[in-house]
């Protein structure tokens, strides 16, 4: 259970750090990393699957960042995408540069 005195001060630093972002016209995010605790883990494969069949809260800061795949899309496949990048040694979520 989180202590009620993290909650505003957890607040204030995600509001903080997308204030940020959007002073600057852009949107900041790891690729993958769908619950933004800044690392790319099995929760986030877990997160994607609650979001996307049990109608959970979308993937933070940005719905992107929950497209590991860089298809444009959110779906199932970005979860095996996780699950192979982090059991499997597959590629890392990002996309490709022009």
């Amino acid at each position: 259970m989180v202590s009620r005195r993290i909650i505003p001060i957890v607040i204030c630093v995600c509001f903080s750090l997308s204030a940020q972002g959007a002073a600057h016209g852009e949107s900041r995010f790891l690729r993958g990393d769908a619950n933004d605790d800044g690392n790319i883990t099995l929760a986030d494969a877990i997160y994607l699957a609650h979001y996307l069949f049990e109608k959970g809260p979308v993937p933070m800061p940005d719905v992107n960042s929950g497209d590991a795949d860089c298809n444009a899309r959110v779906d199932m496949i970005d979860i095996v995408y996780l699950v192979n990048h982090l059991m499997r040694g597959g590629p890392e979520p990002r996309c490709p540069t022009l």
